[in-house]
């Protein structure tokens, strides 16, 4: 099981990789996580072979975007909307606040 890791550099990416991802909305581990995002019966693991530890019945966080020759990755954006939805709160930035 991996640790999450926060970034040594101030700030967090646009875009992180599961580690990243993982220890930015707190998560225990990596693991923890891959399984928060998962689809039921869907393996988001880089490794060969069953990973019963990676699935879910529903997604806590959003599904990763694909990014050719780089793998998985999890956009700031669509973390920060997951956790505004796990807490009851309004997204900021939304249409509906112009209107």
């Amino acid at each position: 099981m991996s640790a999450a890791r926060q970034p040594h550099y101030h700030g967090w990416p646009r875009q992180m990789r599961a580690e990243t991802a993982a220890a930015y909305v707190d998560e225990k581990s990596v693991d923890a996580f891959l399984a928060a995002c998962a689809k039921a019966g869907e393996d988001l693991t880089d490794s060969p072979g069953p990973a019963p530890n990676c699935r879910a019945k529903e997604k806590l966080y959003p599904a990763p975007r694909m990014i050719m020759g780089k793998g998985h990755r999890w956009l700031i954006e669509d973390l920060d909307a997951a956790l505004d939805k796990i807490h009851g709160r309004r997204a900021t930035g939304s249409l509906s606040d112009l209107v």
